[in-house]
């Protein structure tokens, strides 16, 4: 998933964000998320929290994309 997101995007972000955005949604209830670095599951969670404009997001980071649907 992530790569086909990097595709879409043409490589603009660097790797590890599109594997981010790849959890992102329900993929965060998967028993699997669960597995990562807590570290990591921490970014995924801010990733999805970032573009989804979650108001639960305190970081001052702006989304890596637009909202097209």
């Amino acid at each position: 998933m992530s790569a086909s997101l990097a595709a879409l995007d043409n490589n603009q972000q660097a790797s590890v964000e599109y594997e981010r955005l790849a959890w992102s949604g329900d993929m965060r209830q998967s028993d699997i998320l669960n597995l990562i670095d807590e570290l990591e599951q921490g970014a995924i969670i801010a990733r999805d929290q970032i573009e989804s404009g979650d108001p639960r997001n305190t970081l001052p980071v702006e989304p890596l994309g637009i909202k097209n649907c």
